[in-house]
């Protein structure tokens, strides 16, 4: 019986290990590989985005991107203040807006249909600004990932 108990104790536990890596440190380690990696073959730095025209079989930094879209990415990080995010967007034509947390969880999505117009006017911060006309979206996380795509 005291063996049986010592099993069973010993298989929760790693299964409670298990369960933490595969939650916790497995999407934080995709995403800081997948920083290093762009981080190489772009040189691209923090708070600066790096435009995609079309993909195609060399551009594949992610898995499969649709070659019917243009991509605009940056990894930001808000240690220095808001990140203010603007730009005028295709008319007529879908385009999108995903943030990203460092362990891969979507935390703010938005597309064409969902703005008021075409133009793209958004503050990334993590806490509540007073006086910013923009619409303010606040992150969990100090350092993410922006992707706006958009239909070509």
């Amino acid at each position: 019986m005291k063996k049986a108990v010592v099993i069973i104790i010993f298989l929760s536990a790693v299964v409670c290990a298990s369960y933490y890596i595969t939650l916790h440190y497995f999407p934080n380690y995709v995403y800081h590989r997948f920083h290093d990696k762009v981080t190489a073959l772009r040189g691209e730095n923090i708070n600066e985005f790096s435009i995609i025209l079309a993909p195609d079989e060399g551009a594949r930094l992610v898995v499969k991107p649709n070659p019917d879209f243009s991509y605009g990415s940056a990894f930001f990080d808000l240690n220095e203040g808001p990140l203010r995010l603007t730009g005028d967007m295709p008319d007529s034509t879908y385009w999108s807006v995903a943030i990203y947390q460092p362990n891969t969880v979507n935390f703010y999505i938005k597309n064409d249909q969902q703005y008021n117009s075409s133009r793209l006017d958004v503050v990334i911060t993590q806490e509540t600004l007073d006086g910013v006309t923009s619409e303010q979206i606040t992150s969990p996380t100090q350092r993410g990932f922006i992707l706006v795509r958009a239909l070509i």
